[in-house]
This record gives C-alpha cells, structure tokens and sequence, in this order.
C-alpha cells in the first residue's frame, strides 16, 4: 500500500521491548508509543495498534497468532486484518527464543551456539514470510544489544543473531548496540534487560529517521 496518503497505520508486534517493559518490569512509555506520538504530532495517524506484543513473545509464538487468525477481543480485528491495513510494521522478536534454547543446550559449545543461532534465524525466515502474506510494506526491526546482565553465550548470540538481521535485504534493521549497549544512562537497572523511557526514545528517534526517509521518497 503507498504511503502516500495521509493517514497512516502503525502497527508493533513483536516481544517486551515492541510492548515498552521498563527497567523495572512494567508496561511503561516503549519505542513504539514514541512513534505514535511523533506520527500523530505530524497529523498522519490513522490507527496505532500493539495488540500483537508480550514480555514472552517468541518467534514461533508470533508465527502461531497469524496462523491461528488472533483476534483482539476488545476491538473484534484479528491479526491478519491488522497486518493487511498496516502501513508501518515495528518489531523486535528472537531474544526470548535465544535466552530459552541456551537453557535447555546441553554443554553449549560455540558448535551447538552457532547451530541454535541458525535455526533462530530460519523461524525468523518463516515468520517473515507469513508476514509477507498479508502485508507487503516496510518492516523495521529493531536490533538487540548485549547486557551486562546476561553472560557471554547470550551476549554471543545477539550479536550473532543481528548480524544475519542485519544482512536480510527485506528487513530495515535498526542497530541498537552502538548506543544502548552497557549504556547506564538508559540501562538503569542492571538486573534488566529493558531500558528506560529515555532508551526507548532514543530507539524511536533511530526508527524516525529511517521512517521519515521513506516516506518523504514516497
């Protein structure tokens, strides 16, 4: 769909950083409310939608509500349609998958790391194209940064896992580890991973930039 138009439809999906958890594990003011106000100040917002995000959300977890047609009951739509009237997508999704298949790796050589990376990826591969399926726009996805919070495996495998995002030509990856990595003015809580307000709209303000390059192309 052109973006032409003046109104637009944003729709984020995806795990607890597309919801906006805070640093203290509370749904708070995320990346993607920082949008919509910037969309809505601009007087372009149509309908803003974050239905389809969870602290929990996995890959496959995702995958399963589109399959499944979800709808959100207080609104009677259901996923497929909300993708479909998108004209903007947000998303961070594949860290859940990354912190729970390391859980259960036994003895996690770099070997069964890179190979669990891999298979990450490919669920990521086929959530991308079921997307695809009903939504033919722009997705920007938001890269992950390591956390003194996690060990080196997981730090290992973020890094990883951006880099293959970060090389998918149907994807716009917006780096975040340059500026939030071990970043104490945004990560104020070193028991979470989730930033603060100020963290969050910094990931706005990179998504914004890459946003409003589009649309005034469009």
């Amino acid at each position: 769909k052109s973006t032409n138009n003046k109104y637009l439809n944003y729709t984020s999906i995806g795990d607890g950083l597309s919801k906006g958890i805070d640093s203290y594990g509370n749904i708070d003011y995320g990346y993607s409310d920082y949008i919509y106000d910037y969309l809505k100040e601009k007087n372009q917002l149509k309908l803003y939608s974050k239905d389809f995000t969870s602290r929990e959300m996995s890959i496959n977890d995702l995958r399963n509500k589109i399959l499944l047609d979800e709808k959100v009951n207080y609104k009677n739509r259901k996923i497929k349609n909300i993708l479909s009237e998108s004209d903007i997508i947000t998303m961070s999704i594949g860290l859940n998958d990354l912190i729970y298949k390391l859980s259960i790796l036994e003895i996690p050589t770099i070997t069964k790391i890179d190979k669990m990376i891999e298979d990450t990826y490919n669920d990521f591969i086929t959530l991308l194209t079921e997307i695809k399926k009903f939504y033919k726009g722009d997705i920007y996805l938001i890269g992950y940064y390591t956390s003194p919070k996690y060990g080196y495996k997981i730090n290992y495998a973020i890094e990883k896992l951006n880099e293959k995002y970060k090389n998918n030509s149907d994807i716009i990856y917006v780096a975040t580890d340059y500026f939030l990595n071990n970043n104490k003015k945004y990560l104020v809580n070193p028991n979470s991973y989730y930033p603060n307000n100020s963290g969050y709209q910094a990931i706005s303000r990179k998504i914004i930039t890459k946003l409003t390059k589009k649309l005034e192309k469009s």
